[in-house]
């Protein structure tokens, strides 16, 4: 990548238990107010590039209910949580190969349902298992906080990180949503209270896990020349990278 790409628009909604909108209507609104930032309207959008979420109810149909008439790129693109990551450099690309002249970037999710707790968002993980399949089950290994426990206390084993150090990247991630009026969490969180929040999964404390939310984000990605000509500063994408690993 060179940096003949940039991100010109920024969309978020409101974020956490926010109740009664699906995820295509949170998209869309995210999307919206992403064409706005940069001061472009949806009619000038010709790629998408979308993450359906935790219960994959964001797909390509995204395009219709847009209204999209002349897309030129179009894809689902699940990585996990780099998911953000690749949609922004899969755009950057495709803006750079002239496949498209303005490509949003969408993540949108609703597993959060009005009196149930957060862990019903993941229904898959409660059924049964056979076989291969059960033993990280059987191990304990039923979420993502046991499963990165155990990458985490392998990481600590192999370059000696210290909880302290995992905390420093949460009080950070906190300072910053601070500074978001559409974050879930805003108040204050020091490394003493990291410290002392209760162990989820060893070494992994509560304060090391982020939170179940419903909403969506949406950036839009243009030419650099482009993007120096609309609403706000273009910020430019300079470089991307990505692993898959086996497992």
């Amino acid at each position: 990548m060179t940096t003949r790409a940039a991100i010109a628009g920024l969309g978020m909604t409101e974020m956490g238990k926010v109740y009664g909108r699906s995820a295509t209507d949170l998209a869309v609104d995210a999307i919206s107010r992403a064409a706005a930032d940069a001061g472009l309207s949806l009619a000038d959008v010709d790629g998408l590039y979308v993450n359906p979420g935790i219960k994959n109810d964001t797909d390509l149909r995204l395009q219709s209910t847009l209204g999209m008439r002349n897309t030129r790129v179009l894809a689902t693109i699940q990585g996990f949580g780099s998911s953000a990551g690749q949609m922004v450099q899969m755009a950057a690309m495709a803006v750079e190969a002239g496949m498209a002249e303005v490509v949003a970037c969408v993540y949108a999710d609703a597993p959060l349902t009005e009196g149930k707790r957060a862990g019903a968002a993941y229904p898959g993980q409660a059924r049964a298992m056979t076989g291969v399949g059960s033993l990280p089950f059987a191990a304990g290994l039923k979420a993502a906080p046991e499963r990165y426990a155990v990458a985490t206390r392998r990481h600590m084993h192999a370059y000696g990180t210290t909880s302290e150090q995992l905390g420093a990247v949460a009080v950070a991630a906190r300072q910053w949503a601070q500074l978001n009026p559409a974050a879930q969490m805003r108040d204050p969180m020091t490394l003493e209270d990291h410290q002392s929040s209760r162990m989820i999964a060893d070494p992994l404390r509560l304060l090391d896990c982020c939170l179940v939310s419903n909403g969506a984000v949406a950036v839009i990605v243009t030419s650099a020349e482009r993007a120096a000509t609309l609403a706000q500063p273009p910020c430019t994408c300079g470089a991307g990278a990505r692993a898959t690993r086996a497992t």
